[in-house]
């Protein structure tokens, strides 16, 4: 039975998965979670794959967030949810941008957009903007034309969210081309609208515009800004966002002329490099450790799996060996009886038995491959066995006649020396 999460689920499901893959276990948990999603409804099953592909590009394990996103956009496409559908495809498109690779996330930025076009408009200032963000890498003039196409549907649907996501995206194309006045101009809109949702992700405008005016030289505009975009960063206790903008203060101090407070922020920013840099490779570690431990488990498996079948095959050898021993013992036994004075019912019983034990020793023998084809559907193996029948019908009136001729000269033998 296929269970639907609830909302309360799927937040239980989200927090496990930000403990979990924070923790030094995080991964063996992650993966039997996953064994858990066949109990799932289509659609939690494949809201859950993005939710940890999700987790793991923050965590920032680009190729295990690849692998569930793939998962998630090939089971939202044979079960045709267009929500899932075009949330995977965007969600894939995101992982390939964190790993340079703009083509590809290009490719998944547009499929989502014609899915949205086709059947999910709801997502389509989004897909929009995935394509925008793809561009960045490929070409500043297409993404600015996409940013652009996103700025227009968010004004149309009046959504104060999506506006300032596409005046970020223009931003960063600007500050990108160096165009330092117009990407200002574009990140305070952005700005604007952030402070008026109260979002706490102001701080990286107000970093984005100090950073520009650092490059315009206008270090006495920059400061203020970067300082509260420093102050928001350390009251959520971001490394990642404390390491960026304190490089930035230290640029906009040391244009300033105040080289001891900017060789501070230097010492922080570089501090806190080498700390990210050695959590980073402490994490290579681990995963580098993990498929280690996973390749040794997967070839000790192996092993055992071809022990077995090894000691599975000597076993049937030696039973099929010992099966033939049996069935030639009981044709001589037959031969041997013939040359007694043992009533002749007796003797066409036993040759009558003989001759079901050969048939049923190559039905053993065959019995492998018979399963095999078959797939134990009775009709078939009623089909195979009649086959098999028909195919030593010959053969089986060829040793019964020989039997008989042995049993006949043995019995006349017998009659004659007792005569």
């Amino acid at each position: 039975m296929r269970i639907p999460l609830t909302c309360c689920q799927r937040l239980y499901v989200l927090c496990f998965l930000a403990v979990a893959l924070f923790s030094s276990q995080g991964f063996a948990q992650v993966d039997s979670l996953i064994r858990e999603l066949p109990k799932l409804s289509d659609s939690s099953r494949i809201q859950t794959l993005i939710d940890i592909a999700i987790e793991y590009t923050a965590k920032g394990e680009h190729d295990k967030a690849l692998k569930y996103g793939l998962m998630a956009v090939e089971q939202s496409r044979t079960h045709n949810i267009p929500y899932l559908q075009f949330s995977s495809h965007s969600r894939v498109s995101v992982v390939y941008g964190h790993q340079n690779n703009f083509q590809k996330s290009l490719e998944y930025a547009q499929k989502s957009v014609a899915i949205c076009r086709e059947k999910y408009p709801k997502g389509l200032h989004l897909a929009v903007l995935r394509v925008g963000n793809a561009f960045r890498g490929i070409n500043l003039d297409s993404a600015r034309e996409y940013f652009l196409e996103a700025h227009r549907l968010s004004v149309i649907a009046n959504d104060s969210a999506k506006i300032f996501l596409s005046f970020r995206g223009l931003g960063s194309v600007y500050s990108t081309k160096q165009d330092w006045f117009k990407a200002i101009e574009y990140y305070r809109k952005s700005m604007a609208i952030e402070q008026a949702l109260d979002t706490n992700a102001v701080k990286y405008e107000l970093n984005n515009i100090a950073d520009a005016y650092n490059h315009l030289g206008q270090y006495a505009n920059a400061e203020p800004l970067v300082r509260q975009a420093l102050a928001l960063a350390e009251q959520s206790g971001d490394k990642n966002d404390i390491q960026g903008f304190s490089e930035t203060l230290a640029d906009a101090l040391e244009g300033l002329g105040k080289y001891q407070e900017a060789l501070k922020y230097y010492r922080q920013a570089i501090m806190l490099e080498h700390e990210l840099l050695n959590a980073e490779k402490a994490n290579e570690i681990l995963l580098i450790q993990q498929r280690h431990d996973a390749a040794v488990a997967e070839r000790v498996r192996q092993a055992a799996e071809q022990a077995a079948r090894e000691a599975e095959s000597r076993r049937n050898l030696t039973q099929y060996s010992l099966l033939f021993l049996v069935v030639m013992g009981l044709l001589f036994v037959v031969v041997f009886l013939g040359k007694l004075k043992v009533n002749l019912r007796w003797l066409n019983l036993l040759l009558v038995v003989s001759l079901i034990m050969v048939f049923e020793l190559v039905q053993v023998v065959f019995d492998p491959f018979i399963q095999e084809k078959t797939q134990n559907i009775p009709l078939y193996l009623f089909i195979f066995s009649a086959g098999i029948a028909l195919f030593l019908a010959p053969f089986h009136a060829m040793l019964e006649n020989f039997l008989r001729k042995r049993l006949s000269r043995s019995k006349t033998s017998t009659e004659e020396e007792g005569a």
